[in-house]
C-alpha cells in the first residue's frame, strides 16, 4: 500500500510556529537582561522617558541638592516636568534652580525632612508653588559606618528621622491633601488646593530605599532598619491605597556623598570608600526613575538598579532564595572599618592593581 502524505501545513500551524519563535526571542531578550543588566529587568525594559512624557506635572525631591535628587530633579525637567526641590542646604537648591532653568520650572523649598513637626507645613508650600504636586520622591537619605553597638541614640534617631519617620510623615500630609482634593473636585468644588493630579497620571509615592534594605550590611545597622521599614511602610500603603500609585526604588552603591556624611560614634565618616566611587553614576539611576514614573501602565513597583556583580546578584539571591543568603556564609562579611574603606561591603574587596569597576573576591 502506497503510503500516505502528510497533509499540507495550514495557517494554524504557521501561527503556532510564530508564536513559538515570538515567545523564545522574548525569553531570550529577558534572560539576557537578567545577566547583564544593572537593573531588574522589568526596570531595564521599561522605555526611556521622552521630553513631553512629564508635561504638566508637577514632581517634589526631597536630598534634592545633591546625588540621585539632583540628578532626577534634572531627569523630570529634560523629561517637560517642574520641580519642587527639598533640602536643608538652601544655596546649593538654589543653584540647582539656575542651573535647571529658573523658576518657571524649578523652586526651592528648604528644610529638614526629618522633622515631622512642619511635614504639614512643608506639604501646603510644596502645593503652593505650582499649584499642585502629582508625585512625591522621597530621597533624602544618611547613612552610619559604625557598628550597632557603638551608635549613639541621637545618631540613630537621625538615621530613622531621615529614612524612615520623616518620609513616612510627608507623605502621609500628602496622601491627606490629594484626598481632600479628590473630595473637593468630585463634589463640584474644584480641585482644593490643587494637588490632584492630571487624567491619566496617578498620584505618585517614589520612596528611595536601598538595597542594604535587603542585604544587610555591617557598620548600617540603623541605616538598614531604617531603610527596610520605608520599603515595608511603603508596601502597605500600596495595599490600603488602590488609587494611589507606590514605586519603592532600591539603589545599589552610587557615586554620591552618603558615606563621607555617613553617621559615626564621633561625629561622621568623612569620606568616600571605594566601594561607593566604583557605583552606578546618579544620572543613570535617576533616568531609570523617571523612566518608571512617566509609564504608568507599565506596572512596575519596585526598581532595583545596581552594578550586576555582586551587589544585584546578591540581592536576586537574598529575594528569591532567601535560605540560600546569609550575611557572613554566603558572602562573607568583615566588620573591620579599613576592610570597608577598601571595599564597603565585607570583604568584598578591590585589589590595588584592579580596575574599580570589576570588584574581586579574595
Amino acid at each position: 500500500m502506497a503510503a500516505v502524505p502528510p497533509p499540507p501545513p495550514t495557517w494554524t500551524d504557521g501561527a503556532i510556529a510564530v508564536a513559538v519563535v515570538a515567545a523564545a526571542a522574548w525569553a531570550a531578550r529577558r534572560l539576557w537582561t537578567l545577566l547583564t543588566a544593572d537593573a531588574d529587568v522589568a526596570t531595564a525594559h521599561t522605555p526611556p522617558a521622552g521630553p513631553t512624557a512629564l508635561s504638566g506635572r508637577v514632581v517634589w525631591i526631597t536630598g534634592a541638592s545633591s546625588g540621585i535628587g539632583a540628578a532626577t530633579a534634572a531627569a523630570v525637567v529634560a523629561a517637560g516636568g517642574r520641580v519642587v526641590l527639598t533640602a536643608r542646604r538652601a544655596a546649593l537648591l538654589e543653584a540647582a534652580v539656575e542651573r535647571l532653568g529658573g523658576p518657571s520650572v524649578a523652586v526651592a523649598l528648604p528644610g529638614d525632612v526629618a522633622d515631622t513637626g512642619a511635614a504639614a507645613a512643608a506639604v501646603r508650600a510644596a502645593v503652593a508653588a505650582f499649584g499642585r504636586v502629582d508625585a512625591l520622591v522621597n530621597n533624602a537619605g544618611v547613612s552610619t559606618r559604625e557598628t550597632g553597638a557603638a551608635l549613639g541614640a541621637d545618631a540613630v534617631a537621625t538615621v530613622t528621622g531621615v529614612n524612615y519617620t520623616g518620609p513616612a510623615a510627608l507623605s502621609r500630609e500628602l496622601m491627606a491633601a490629594w484626598a481632600a482634593d479628590a473630595a473637593a473636585a468630585a463634589a463640584g468644588g474644584g480641585s482644593g488646593g490643587g494637588a490632584v493630579p492630571p487624567a491619566g497620571a496617578p498620584p505618585t509615592l517614589i520612596m528611595v530605599s536601598s538595597v542594604a534594605a535587603v542585604l544587610h550590611l555591617p557598620l548600617r545597622s540603623a541605616y538598614c532598619g531604617a531603610k527596610a521599614a520605608i520599603l515595608a511602610w511603603a508596601n502597605v500603603v500600596r495595599l490600603e491605597n488602590p488609587g494611589l500609585r507606590v514605586i519603592n526604588v532600591l539603589p545599589g552603591s552610587t557615586r554620591t556623598g552618603l558615606g563621607v556624611s555617613a553617621l559615626t560614634a564621633t561625629g561622621t565618616y568623612g569620606v568616600t570608600d571605594r566601594w561607593l566611587a566604583a557605583g552606578l553614576a546618579p544620572e543613570r539611576v535617576a533616568e531609570r526613575m523617571v523612566a518608571v514614573l512617566a509609564d504608568p501602565g507599565g506596572g512596575v513597583t519596585e526598581v532595583w538598579l545596581a552594578r550586576k556583580w555582586p551587589e544585584l546578584a546578591m540581592l536576586y539571591v537574598a529575594t528569591y532564595a532567601p535560605p540560600l543568603w546569609r550575611a557572613g556564609d554566603l558572602v562573607p562579611m568583615s566588620t573591620d572599618r579599613e576592610t570597608i574603606d577598601s571595599g564597603a561591603l565585607g570583604t568584598l574587596v578591590i585589589a590595588p592593581d584592579q580596575d574599580a569597576e570589576t570588584p574581586m573576591l579574595p
